[in-house]
């Protein structure tokens, strides 16, 4: 049933079930928002014969009424269930909390104050450069903002990478970091080159990096803890500013718009977040145009599938719908996972390395083909190139037209001097 559920989108809510707005958003959506046409109508029949298939007689459903009644007791059971997992993990985290000598405590207190005058930068760059596309709410409520350092707290999360909460605008940094780099500072080359890049300008979008590749970098580097939070920064902030995250593609154009401000305005970040999403994103953007995701990534899916549809055409909205729900089956593994500590470091490099997005390319490629994209293409250099011959003969009888003129022109001189002699 789950997976029949995604032919509606409905499953662009399922992973942001973390307060009641939310869940009242599911509602509403359900409510005034389930498509409505010959294609949906069948896929309706499709999945009320198969929920009516593995249910007794007195719980089948009928109609429509019923299914969205149906489907909202799923989320709402889903919803449930994370709530308790959330409270049990942090039960069992609070247990084992991060010791910490006076000494760091200091370091923490002048780190929260360092990365919060920075967060508060960035947000206004954000703002400047994406305001006609991010919510007026959003944008109303960070430019009210008094004190940045308030939103941000530094403290137990279970993970060694900091991460935001749009819903409170507040950014979290994990304590269990500062214990993690001091283990990495036992390493032989730990800050062996403190002019150490992960990028050239050149290739600062567009690279091969990992988030291996990131941890090498802050060893190498010898990074503080304030170090390795500035890296990764930039991108969060972005998800304050109302940039989509927590599905694969979200994140992808998160971190492509990410890199594209850092090139922009000389920022610091890692370009090293979610490099397999990042060019599945940047596909998408040369398929679609710039303009077109700059808007979008601060759009919720179903205004992404709305607009695309709308704007391009319903197979560019389908194929991003697609795109959607293969990039989750690989993702989602990785992004529900804990990685607390040193091993986790590890662990997360390893998990990553197994993200396999094939299917999705052969989908691009697919699309392209369909569209005779590469076709265009090709018609538009043949084009400009006949244009340049055209020019070329055009420019050429121009300058042979011009010698001959210019030696029957001197030809009349000549006689005229003869006669006249």
């Amino acid at each position: 049933l789950e997976n029949k559920i995604n032919v509606f989108e409905l499953k662009i809510y399922y992973y942001d079930f973390y307060n009641t707005a939310t869940r009242n958003k599911i509602d509403k959506y359900l409510d005034n928002n389930l498509p409505i046409n010959e294609k949906t109508d069948k896929y309706l029949k499709e999945i009320i014969n198969f929920y009516n298939s593995n249910v007794d007689e007195k719980n089948k459903i009928t109609d429509r009424e019923s299914f969205i009644n149906v489907t909202k007791s799923i989320f709402k059971k889903e919803v449930n269930d994370f709530i308790n997992k959330r409270d049990e993990y942090q039960k069992e985290n609070n247990k084992q909390k991060t010791v910490l000598s006076e000494e760091t405590k200091k370091i923490i207190k002048s780190d929260k104050t360092r990365i919060s005058r920075l967060f508060k930068q960035y947000v206004d760059i954000i703002l400047n450069e994406f305001g006609n596309s991010i919510p007026d709410e959003i944008k109303t409520k960070l430019q009210g903002v008094e004190n940045f350092e308030d939103l941000v707290q530094i403290e137990d999360t279970g993970t060694i990478s900091l991460f935001a909460t749009p819903e409170n605008s507040m950014i979290h940094l994990p304590i269990g970091a500062y214990n993690t780099i001091k283990a990495l500072s036992t390493y032989e080359d730990y800050g062996s080159d403190k002019n150490h890049k992960t990028h050239h300008e050149e290739d600062m979008v567009l690279n091969d990096n990992t988030f291996r590749d990131f941890v090498r970098h802050v060893i190498i580097k010898g990074e503080s803890p304030a170090e390795y939070f500035e890296e990764i920064l930039l991108h969060e902030t972005m998800h304050i500013c109302g940039s989509m995250g927590g599905d694969a593609i979200s994140e992808g154009f998160t971190e492509l718009k990410t890199r594209e401000v850092a090139q922009k305005y000389n920022l610091n970040t890692s370009c090293c977040g979610y490099p397999k999403e990042l060019k599945i994103a940047n596909e998408l953007q040369v398929l679609f145009g710039k303009e077109t995701w700059d808007k979008l990534t601060f759009r919720s899916h179903g205004d992404r599938i709305q607009t695309l549809s709308n704007d391009i055409s319903y197979d560019a909205a389908l194929l991003y719908s697609d795109i959607f729900q293969l990039m989750e089956q690989q993702f989602r593994p990785y992004i529900e996972k804990k990685y607390p500590g040193s091993k986790g470091i590890i662990d997360k490099c390893n998990t990553y390395d197994q993200i396999d997005y094939t299917e999705v390319y052969k989908l691009i490629n697919q699309y392209k083909t369909t569209h005779n994209l590469t076709n265009e293409n090709e018609a538009k250099t043949n084009q400009q190139e006949k244009v340049k011959v055209l020019v070329y003969k055009k420019e050429g009888f121009i300058s042979n037209l011009t010698l001959i003129c210019g030696f029957v022109i001197s030809l009349i001189l000549l006689l005229s001097l003869y006669i006249l002699k």
